[in-house]
């Protein structure tokens, strides 16, 4: 009878071990914790891909977690505003920074980034626009005029994406 109790205790014990690794407090997987941490230190590292999947992963322990998903999106934003540098399309990543802005997330490290991105964007603006200063105040009207057509043609390019 002794040995029977004794066994049981053991079973109940090792139960409870295994229980408490598998979860913590509030029910937080230490799998679901440290994808977290090794998504938002990618985000530090401009490893946005990465971040994504480690976001996902989080996901995959913890389903329906808004943090993640809002993470996830944010960095889909930053991504698309990223991506379209190429095209010198300003105002749609302001747009999109915004946006990241907008979604609520206990952390600020996508929108960190996301805001030190802008200051960059700003900063192209006002490069440009010193350029065609700098061509019409050098009776460059011409080249300032084709300069400015192609910015404007390239906005409206960009402006058909968005809408499709």
């Amino acid at each position: 009878m002794k040995k029977r109790v004794i066994i049981l205790m053991l079973l109940i014990l090792g139960i409870m071990v295994v229980g408490c690794n598998k979860a913590e407090l509030g029910g937080i997987s230490q799998e679901y914790k440290d994808a977290m941490s090794k998504g938002k230190s990618n985000v530090i590292e401009e490893e946005y891909d990465k971040a994504i999947d480690y976001f996902k992963l989080a996901l995959e322990s913890k389903k329906d977690d808004t943090e993640a998903k809002n993470l996830i999106e944010q960095l889909s934003l930053l991504v698309e505003a990223k991506d379209s540098e190429e095209h010198g399309a300003y105002f749609l990543q302001i747009e999109k920074i915004d946006k990241i802005n907008d979604i609520k997330t206990e952390t600020d490290v996508v929108k960190d980034k996301a805001n030190e991105y802008k200051k960059i964007v700003l900063k192209n603006i006002d490069d440009s626009i010193d350029s065609f200063e700098e061509e019409i105040n050098d009776g460059k009207y011409k080249s300032a005029q084709k300069d400015i057509e192609d910015n404007i043609e390239e906005c409206k390019k960009v402006r058909v994406l968005r809408n499709s």
